[in-house]
């Protein structure tokens, strides 16, 4: 696959996603021709028979496209209980939920990887509370990746 028709089928399924009043989670084409998408919607949850919509319309996209839709495998899937975070409307949509942070660089006291309840978000903020000590106060920019973190 050269890298015009991947972005030719990254392109046409953020297109589809949102034409059927989605969101795009995450998106990924593989060389190999594999397509993954997560879904989701707002407000949720996402169900099977959304996913099954998704992947008929991404192949019947993809042959309208002049694509090789035949040479695709699509793989449609919800976020999960550990769906990943990461909008400042992602933050604010599941305040009160426990969540999994990682930085790209660490906190003054060396934390990579803060683990809490996401209590405030405000303008680029969001305000983590762990179990145990001080709440971080962390910029959207300075974090890496982040999920939501349910303890069962």
């Amino acid at each position: 696959m050269n890298p015009g028709e991947r972005t030719q089928a990254t392109d046409l399924v953020r297109e589809l996603v949102e034409h059927h009043g989605f969101l795009t989670l995450r998106v990924s084409v593989s060389t190999g021709r594999h397509i993954i998408l997560t879904l989701d919607a707002d407000p949720g949850p996402v169900t099977m028979e959304d996913c099954t919509t998704m992947n008929r319309a991404i192949r019947r996209g993809l042959e309208e496209a002049g694509l090789p839709a035949d040479d695709y495998s699509i793989e449609v899937e919800s976020p999960g209980v550990r769906r990943i975070l990461s909008t400042e409307r992602h933050f604010e949509r599941f305040a009160g939920e426990r969540a999994k942070v990682v930085l790209a660089e660490p906190t003054a006291d060396g934390q990579t990887v803060v683990r809490g309840v996401i209590e405030r978000v405000a303008a680029g903020k969001i305000r983590l509370k762990p179990d145990h000590g001080r709440p971080y106060d962390l910029d959207l920019a300075e974090i890496d990746s982040a999920n939501l973190d349910p303890r069962y």
